[in-house]
């Protein structure tokens, strides 16, 4: 596409990705505010501060970018009706967007590192050095200084949208540092999970097939596979079609960030609290029966009864 970019080619290019993007946007920002609200009434005394902090940040966050994208499109679609100038500008609202999305993705993968760090696999030790945990350390400090220092600063260099209808972006480093550090967290998290007990129990074929789907599910979304697969597919469709439809993905892709971990959390909470019932079913039945036989009442065996009979000849 060489030259200035007509009216048209502005309005598909800007327009035709943000407003159903926009659609599907409310809709997932709308699910992780939900779920995050649900999640805050579940807390209890063993519930671990990370989980609490990334509950109240997913709420946080999800709220603010529907915000801005909702101001965006307003800027976009209403302020800027007839004008197609405008829609090539970048405005501070989408900055900040930008932004605040740089900062979600950050923030996903570190729930994942740190459930790495957490596990059996985190403790894995070669000549007393614990490599995991030094991996782990080693990928998300590197994505948050390629972030830092050149995602997040892209916001401001970046003048317009037309250098990203133009196709003339250069090679995005965060985007392959993303890529990177969620297969390797996706790989430690499943090779985890394989080795767990409670897995090979929860995956255990079921007559059920509703339920089997739902604990492949909860099971999946303990890895980082969902949100590394939404990272490869927002790399390889970057500006495929516009630069609407380029940031749509990668604004959709930063919301999986949230929704990833937020069903992982939700799965943790519920097998908690399906272990808390079945604990305190055990503990009232154990209450039940000693209440419906006193410890002082004299209990009579087959063996005192034998003792009984062969005493009466």
């Amino acid at each position: 596409m060489g030259g200035e970019l007509s009216d048209q080619e502005i309005l598909y290019s800007t327009l035709g990705g943000l407003q159903p993007g926009g659609t599907v946007f409310a809709w997932i920002a709308g699910l992780i505010a939900c779920e995050a609200l649900r999640l805050t009434q579940r807390f209890d005394g063993h519930t671990s501060w990370d989980k609490r902090l990334f509950v109240y940040f997913s709420l946080l966050m999800s709220i603010t970018q529907a915000g801005l994208y909702a101001a965006m499109l307003y800027y976009y679609c209403i302020e800027s009706y007839a004008n197609y100038q405008n829609l090539l500008q970048i405005t501070l609202v989408v900055r900040f967007h930008y932004i605040f999305g740089r900062i979600v993705t950050c923030a996903g993968y570190a729930f994942y590192a740190c459930s790495v760090w957490t596990s059996a696999v985190g403790q894995t030790r070669i000549c007393k050095v614990p490599v995991v945990k030094i991996l782990t350390l080693v990928l998300i400090t590197g994505l948050v200084f390629l972030v830092a220092f050149f995602g997040i600063p892209r916001a401001f260099r970046t003048p317009s949208f037309a250098s990203l209808a133009d196709h003339k972006t250069s090679a995005p480093w965060s985007l392959y540092a993303q890529v990177i550090c969620g297969a390797v967290l996706t790989l430690l998290k499943a090779y985890d999970l394989a080795r767990s007990k409670a897995t090979h129990q929860i995956l255990k074929p079921e007559d059920n097939w509703f339920r089997q789907t739902a604990n492949t599910f909860y099971s999946l979304v303990q890895t980082a596979v969902f949100t590394t697969g939404f990272d490869v597919m927002s790399l390889c469709l970057r500006n495929a079609k516009g630069a609407g439809f380029s940031y749509s993905i990668m604004s959709l892709t930063a919301q999986i960030h949230l929704l990833g971990p937020i069903m992982a959390i939700s799965a943790q909470l519920q097998e908690d609290f399906m272990a808390e019932q079945a604990a305190s079913a055990c503990s009232m039945a154990k209450t039940e029966c000693q209440t419906a036989v006193p410890p002082t009442t004299r209990r009579l065996t087959f063996q005192t009864q034998e003792k009984r009979t062969m005493k009466g000849y």
